[in-house]
């Protein structure tokens, strides 16, 4: 049976793949297996098909479809059917230049998408010559987001740091700007595993225990066979997270890579990463001017991080402030906060404003504690009835609120705008005295109410 030029392009593919991952330390190379399989293609078919450089021929596709063509995977026969027939498409409108064959296509969209990004948020362009020998100036195309090497968002629980980091990594991988729309966060968040699954994005969270032999490299006992002089193991370094993917990275330069670092103030930073955190500066990463390598303890092997290497870490200023981070560490990252945004819940829910709810409680929390201890958006955005209300209320918000607080009450109460007594959210009850103990303070007992009403919701909406 004869095979069509896309199956025969897939099968090249899928046997060029296997031999780049051996050979080149077990990472992904798509674009190279592309340009590879299409390109043997090419030559054998000069009249029918024409190879795949992956980046300029991905920047067309999005400048003229609105979406690449390519996915984090090695091809399929679909993809490269899409790509000849945008080619031709492309062969017919330049009817003013006739191009030959394919080939002149492929070398027109080559020059027109092989641009550097300057650096000041604009990409160079020339003017367009139209059919009728006028000059038109060509749209301005948003220019995908300058995004920094070493990031931190921080901010209080339920601000959407993790979400902000997946869509992150898509954009910073996909070198395109995404917008916020709810069919886009579920075409990020496909994009986003996929990213994960061929390990261009590895995602890793920061405990106390954590340190540098889990995180970069460390002695890990290696069982022996039976009747190996050794007596049974022996300790051999063993490559952390941070290792491997800076190995991936640099393996596959002008390929971006991206370390998600959820939690990262839980840990000791400095004790983490070593000497390293001075190798993540942007200047000190392989290929660049200052490039800094150092020999790791265990290994004895020479180590940099590259520059296409991208570290996100998400901070959570309930558990620690950020002045408390180490300077060493706030001087190589650069720090976006993130706040409650309350344009996210601009709707009503039975007659209750949930914007201006978690806005009202958000302001009497600052004025009792600090803004870093405020609630997240997060918590209520998708609240869509009263009892979704009650339950986020009951089990996530004022939870929190008491956590705060350090079972202060009180203080819980004035957050809600309850009343002294109590009773829209919480029921506060006096203790009896016991004997011989009539003349001792008085002490309270605080419990949940079992309904919550439209009354209290009204009281902890107001902004007073």
């Amino acid at each position: 049976m004869l095979l069509s030029k896309e199956d025969l392009a897939v099968a090249a593919a899928e046997r060029i793949h296997p031999i780049l991952k051996s050979g080149r330390g077990g990472d992904n190379f798509f674009g190279l297996v592309r340009t590879l399989a299409t390109s043997v293609l090419a030559l054998a078919k000069p009249s029918e098909a024409i190879a795949i450089k992956t980046r300029y021929m991905q920047r067309a596709a999005r400048q003229l479809t609105g979406e690449g063509l390519f996915k984090t995977a090695v091809m399929t026969a679909s993809e490269y059917k899409s790509f000849l027939d945008l080619a031709e498409k492309i062969k017919e409108e330049l009817s003013g230049w006739k191009p030959r064959d394919l080939w002149d296509v492929q070398g027109f969209l080559w020059v027109v998408t092989n641009y550097e990004d300057p650096g000041d948020g604009t990409k160079p362009s020339q003017p367009a010559q139209t059919g009728e020998g006028e000059v038109k100036e060509p749209q301005p195309e948003p220019p995908p987001p300058r995004h920094s090497l070493n990031l931190i968002l921080y901010g209080p629980p339920g601000t959407g740091k993790t979400w902000r980091t997946a869509r992150l990594a898509v954009e910073i991988c996909e070198d395109r700007a995404l917008s916020d729309s709810i069919d886009d966060r579920q075409g990020v968040m496909k994009a986003y595993k996929e990213l994960v699954s061929v390990g261009r994005v590895v995602f890793t969270t920061f405990h106390q225990s954590i340190g540098y032999e889990e995180f970069v490299e460390g002695l890990r006992p290696v069982i022996d066979p039976v009747g190996a002089p050794s007596g049974g193991f022996r300790l051999e370094p063993c490559k952390g997270i941070f290792r491997n993917i800076c190995e991936s990275a640099a393996s596959s330069p002008s390929v971006p890579f991206v370390l998600v670092i959820d939690e990262i103030n839980r840990a000791n930073v400095s004790k983490v990463l070593g000497e390293l955190i001075t190798l993540l500066e942007p200047d000190k990463r392989l290929g660049e001017l200052n490039a800094l390598t150092v020999t790791l303890p265990y290994s004895k092997e020479a180590f940099g991080v590259p520059n296409n290497l991208y570290v996100i870490g998400t901070m959570n200023t309930a558990d620690r402030s950020i002045a408390l981070l180490d300077t060493a560490l706030r001087r190589r990252f650069d720090f976006e906060e993130m706040m409650p945004d309350y344009t996210r819940l601009d709707r009503t829910v039975t007659g209750i404003h949930l914007g201006s709810l978690l806005k009202a409680i958000n302001r009497r929390v600052e004025r009792l504690f600090d803004r870093d201890h405020q609630i997240g958006h997060s918590y209520f955005i998708n609240v869509t009835t009263l009892e979704h209300l009650d339950e986020v209320m009951r089990r996530k918000v004022i939870p929190l609120l008491t956590e705060y607080f350090y079972e202060d009450w009180e203080k819980v109460l004035l957050a809600l705008n309850d009343r002294e007594e109590g009773g829209l959210f919480i029921i506060k009850e006096e203790l009896p005295a016991l004997p011989r103990m009539e003349n001792e303070e008085k002490r309270w007992r605080y419990s949940l109410n079992d309904e919550f009403s439209t009354e209290g919701y009204a009281a902890a909406s107001e902004l007073k």
